[in-house]
C-alpha cells in the first residue's frame, strides 16, 4: 500500500470513528434526548438489540481498517539489502530486466511485459510476467518453464528471494498492434 493510500485509510477510519460516536451519542441516554428516540427507539428492546448489532460490526470494520492501514507493508520502488560490507540497493528495473532476460531466453516467446512489486522485505518480492508467444503448442509447460527460469535467474543474478512468479501466457497476435499514422502527401505546388 503507498503513502498516500494508507494516509487516506487512517483519515477514513478516524471519521469513521468519530461517525459511530456521533450515532451512539445520537441514540443513547447521554445527556438530553429527543422524545421520539426515548419513546419510540429505547422502549423496544429488539430494536436496540438490532442497534448494537449494527454499530459493533461498523466499529469492528473500522478497528480492522485502521490496523490494516497502520500496518500495511508499503510497496517499494528499490531494495535495500544489508550485508556485512554496507548496503545494497536493487532497483525494481534491474529486477524486471533480469526477468525480462529471463523469459527471452526461450525461442517461442516474441515478447514480454514485467512487473515487480518490492515490499520491505526481500523475500516477499514479486515478479509477473504477460509472455506473448507465436506457438500454441504446450502453452503450460512453458509457462512453468519460464517461471522456474525467471525465479532461479533473480534469485542467482541479484540475491533477491522472489516470493511469487506469476506468469500469464498470450497469444502474439492477441496483442494489440499500435495502428501507423497515415500521412496525406501534400500536393507539390509549382
Amino acid at each position: 500500500m503507498g503513502g498516500f493510500r494508507r494516509l487516506v485509510r487512517i483519515i477514513w477510519t478516524i471519521v469513521a470513528f468519530l461517525a459511530v460516536g456521533i450515532a451512539i451519542v445520537a441514540f443513547y441516554p447521554f445527556g438530553a434526548l429527543s422524545t421520539f428516540v426515548w419513546n419510540h427507539v429505547l422502549v423496544n428492546s429488539s430494536l436496540i438489540l438490532a442497534e448494537v448489532i449494527v454499530l459493533g460490526v461498523l466499529l469492528c470494520g473500522i478497528v480492522v481498517a485502521f490496523v490494516h492501514g497502520l500496518l500495511a507493508p508499503s510497496a517499494r520502488n528499490d531494495l535495500t539489502l544489508k550485508n556485512g560490507r554496507g548496503t545494497l540497493t536493487i532497483s525494481k528495473e534491474a529486477v524486471a530486466s533480469a526477468a525480462a532476460k529471463a523469459t527471452r531466453r526461450f525461442s517461442s516467446v516474441v515478447d514480454e511485459e514485467v512487473v515487480v512489486r518490492m515490499y520491505q522485505q526481500p523475500e516477499k518480492t514479486q515478479v509477473s510476467v504477460t509472455a506473448y508467444t507465436e506457438d500454441a503448442n504446450d502453452q503450460p509447460g512453458l509457462g512453468e518453464r519460464i517461471q522456474e527460469t525467471v525465479q532461479k535467474t533473480v534469485d542467482r543474478t541479484l540475491g533477491v528471494t522472489v516470493e511469487q512468479v506469476n506468469v500469464t501466457m498470450k497469444q502474439a497476435d492477441v496483442r494489440p498492434q499500435p495502428q501507423p499514422k497515415l500521412r496525406r502527401k501534400q500536393p507539390r505546388v509549382k
